[in-house]
């Protein structure tokens, strides 16, 4: 299946001899990842510049979720940002391709590197060393990346987390706790 669309990164060929799976090969891009630019432009990014970044990898997302790709690894290493400011998705559809060749679920290991973006329900079965992706995973992801963008700190960063834990009444921070009420939400400061 051939994508094409301004919010995803083309995929221009197949490497392979690179380790156990091919490597994709795509377009440079200068801005590097989301996380890093977000690290040197902090100061410079606007509100608008901000919104428009999410509105990019939002239109990315709905476009493969529209194909019927889960993403599988929305992480801001996994959002890089071209020279125009423009967002584009990469490694997209990465838990399909890894299919073919180690089964017919994502390896746990791949999802517990980028914990700050997983949804919680992929960290419930300890036991399972393979668990399933979905649709709502990868929403669960982009709402991480929300977090990200708007205070342009990776998600859940210690900061975070301990505002979080004073918020909801814990001593320590945990990622993984049920919502705060609203009321609960509006005393919060970012």
């Amino acid at each position: 299946m051939r994508l094409n669309h301004d919010c995803i990164l083309p995929l221009l060929g197949v490497a392979y001899k690179f380790g156990p799976y091919p490597a994709m090969v795509c377009p440079w891009v200068t801005n590097g990842a989301l996380t890093g630019f977000l690290e040197r432009q902090q100061d410079k990014l606007s509100s608008h510049d901000k919104l428009s970044l999410l509105n990019d990898i939002a239109l990315g997302l709905q476009y493969l979720h529209s194909k019927s790709i889960v993403h599988g690894d929305l992480t801001g290493s996994n959002v890089l940002v071209r020279d125009d400011g423009r967002a584009c998705l990469t490694d997209f559809g990465l838990s399909t391709m890894l299919v073919e060749f180690v089964g017919t679920s994502y390896p746990t290991d791949s999802i517990r590197g980028n914990m700050r973006w997983a949804a919680a329900e992929l960290f419930e079965e300890e036991d399972e060393p393979h668990i399933s992706l979905s649709f709502e995973c990868d929403i669960y992801s982009f709402g991480s990346i929300i977090l990200q963008v708007l205070t342009c700190k990776v998600p859940y960063c210690l900061g975070l987390l301990q505002t979080y834990s004073r918020a909801n009444g814990s001593s320590e921070g945990c990622k993984h706790c049920r919502p705060l009420p609203v009321e609960s939400m509006q005393t919060l400061k970012m």
